[in-house]
Parts: structure tokens; C-alpha cells; sequence
């Protein structure tokens, strides 16, 4: 039986990077990079618990600029080496992002999947994600630039 796509639980965005997909990988399982990087501008990061492999657990409270706190727990549902990650978020709002790593020569396309699991809470949320899955990705390119350099080819095997 065919599953029909809601398009309005869905979320996506791309970007072509100047890293392998080595590097880019590297950068979420690595709780120490990831922590650095991870969620919107002005945000940060305290983890409590990282099990980067398949069905391992994610805890981590994410710490807005104006003092809020945020809760999180997810399962990494599936981990492809250099290839793909998926990381189901199991609290409220409940979604399933989806980080495809895809080679371009000495470039990676990166392709940001999120998935509410209901259509009613993605719309509540449009106007926060789309904004706020751009800043983590310019904050991933950020982060890329400080550990590997202004020339991230060189830092290739």
C-alpha cells in the first residue's frame, strides 16, 4: 500500500558545501562539535547524554539567547557512515529530520529533511523552522570554516 506524502509536515532546505562528506559527518557525531554548532543563531547547547549509533539516545537541554530552556530527546534511527543521518525527535513537537550527504566532486550537498508527524503542529511551527533550519546550517558552515580552515580541501586525506 502506497503511503501518500503530506507536504505541509515537511521541511526542506539544501546546501553545497566546500567539505567532504567526511568532514561534514564528523561534525555531528562529534558531541563536542555538534554542541558548538547545533540549533538556531544565539542558541547553545548542554548535552546529557550522546549514543551517536543506530537507535542511540540523544538528551540535550538547548539554551535560547533571551534565557528560555528547551528540552530534548531524540534517537538517532539511523546512521549511514558519511552518507546519511536520522534523528527521530521524540518530545514535543514530534518530527523526524533526516541529514542526507551526498559528494559533488570535492564539494557535499547536504540536503536538511524535517518531518512533523502532525500537519497542525508543523504549520503552528512554520514561521520558527524554516528561519531557524537556516541559521543551524549557516552555523555548520561556521563551524566547518574554524575547525578545517579557509581551505578545507588541504585538510582532505
Amino acid at each position: 500500500m502506497k503511503q501518500e506524502i503530506d507536504s505541509n509536515k515537511i521541511f526542506q532546505t539544501e546546501r553545497s558545501y566546500p567539505f567532504s562528506s567526511a568532514q561534514i559527518f564528523s561534525a555531528f557525531e562529534d558531541p563536542l562539535q555538534l554542541a558548538q554548532w547545533w540549533g538556531p543563531k544565539g542558541f547553545t547547547n548542554t548535552f546529557q547524554t550522546f549514543e551517536f549509533k543506530n537507535n542511540g539516545l540523544w538528551e540535550f537541554i538547548m539554551h535560547a539567547p533571551q534565557g528560555q530552556n528547551y528540552i530534548n530527546k531524540c534517537i538517532f534511527t539511523l546512521i549511514e557512515l558519511n552518507k546519511k543521518i536520522v534523528i527521530k525527535h521524540v518530545v514535543q513537537p514530534n518530527f523526524t529530520l533526516t541529514i542526507d550527504l551526498m559528494s559533488e566532486g570535492n564539494r557535499t550537498k547536504l540536503i536538511w529533511t524535517q518531518e512533523f508527524d502532525d500537519s497542525k503542529v508543523a504549520e503552528s511551527m512554520r514561521h520558527i523552522v524554516i528561519n531557524a533550519n537556516e541559521e543551524n546550517l549557516d552555523k555548520l558552515n561556521s563551524n566547518l570554516q574554524e575547525t578545517i580552515g579557509k581551505n578545507p580541501t588541504d585538510a582532505l586525506p
